[in-house]
């Protein structure tokens, strides 16, 4: 498709791997949330992790649909997947702060629910048109969505790395604290 909200994953050679890699990463993403929630005396960086799991074979999902033009059968889903990136960062970091004996308390987990529904507002325009519109737009090339995907790119890389940068910091505070 030529709609840019997918700038990121068009960029890349993603492309030419057989759809066959990404089948068996979400059999293994969902393998892992489902193993880990088999799991006894569960914490909270174990349901995180499995959520996260979860979450990462629903946006390998939708890789799937789109390299293979999967999504012209499926446009229900068309313009969801660009929420999923953002959602890694605070999974990450909300695992880490988990796994290091932090327990993140509501205020956080709603701080960093905000970049999510920062993103769903921006994109509030496409999701409420209809899937076969949305499909439209993705097929024609986004038009008067080109200055939103732009936007949504720098914010999807700013993210990463802002979100890297955080789970960094709390490792190595962290590794203080045992020393």
């Amino acid at each position: 498709p030529d709609f840019k909200l997918t700038v990121p994953m068009q960029d890349s050679d993603f492309q030419t791997l057989s759809p066959l890699f990404y089948w068996a990463g979400i059999f293994i993403a969902c393998f892992s949330a489902f193993l880990i929630a088999g799991k006894r005396k569960k914490i909270m960086a174990d349901y995180l992790l499995a959520v996260w799991f979860l979450i990462i074979g629903i946006h390998l999902v939708f890789f799937v649909l789109f390299f293979t033009g999967s999504y012209v059968r499926f446009p229900y889903f068309l313009g969801y997947e660009v929420l999923l990136p953002f959602i890694h960062g605070p999974m990450l970091y909300l695992y880490v702060l988990s796994v290091t004996g932090k327990r993140p308390g509501k205020k956080i987990w709603l701080l960093h629910s905000i970049p999510v529904f920062i993103v769903f507002l921006i994109l509030s325009q496409l999701l409420i048109l209809s899937p076969w519109d949305r499909l439209v737009i993705y097929q024609n090339g986004a038009g008067e969505y080109k200055i939103v995907s732009t936007i949504l790119k720098y914010l999807m890389i700013f993210s990463g790395v802002f979100y890297i940068g955080l789970s960094i910091s709390a490792m190595r505070n962290y590794k203080k604290g045992l020393s």
